[in-house]
């Protein structure tokens, strides 16, 4: 199965944080990985002001390195039944119809995920 990791995982990784080790050996060994373009957004933005120089390019450089995956109408729509249904923003509803879309799990730490169909929930 296709694992998708979270905008947090990535984060995670490329600032070698405390789950740094729940995430490395996915990122590393999976060159399947789905990576949603609203999580190159989010990892972009929120590395870009902490990192020097160009180095959230070359962070965002690794993600594209895998399965990029576009938001497109279907996706979209599907973002929003997922938004309505389980009470999530924006962002984390297109993750979790794209990791649906590319029938994928879903790796993350964020809280708005716990307990959803196809989460993989890291403590």
């Amino acid at each position: 199965m296709p694992v998708l990791v979270d905008t947090c995982g990535w984060i995670e990784y490329f600032t070698s944080g405390k789950r740094l080790d729940k995430y490395k050996a996915v990122l590393e060994r999976d060159p399947a990985l789905v990576v949603p373009t609203v999580c190159l957004y989010e990892a972009y933005k929120r590395l870009a002001p902490f990192v020097p120089g160009s180095h959230a390019l070359d962070y965002a450089g690794v993600m594209m390195k895998r399965t990029v995956v576009n938001l497109d109408a279907k996706i979209a729509l599907a973002a929003a039944e997922h938004s309505l249904a389980h009470h999530i923003p924006m962002a984390d509803a297109m993750i979790l119809a794209t990791a649906t879309a590319a029938h994928a799990e879903l790796w993350t730490h964020d809280e708005h995920f716990r307990g959803l169909p196809g989460v993989r929930f890291i403590e």
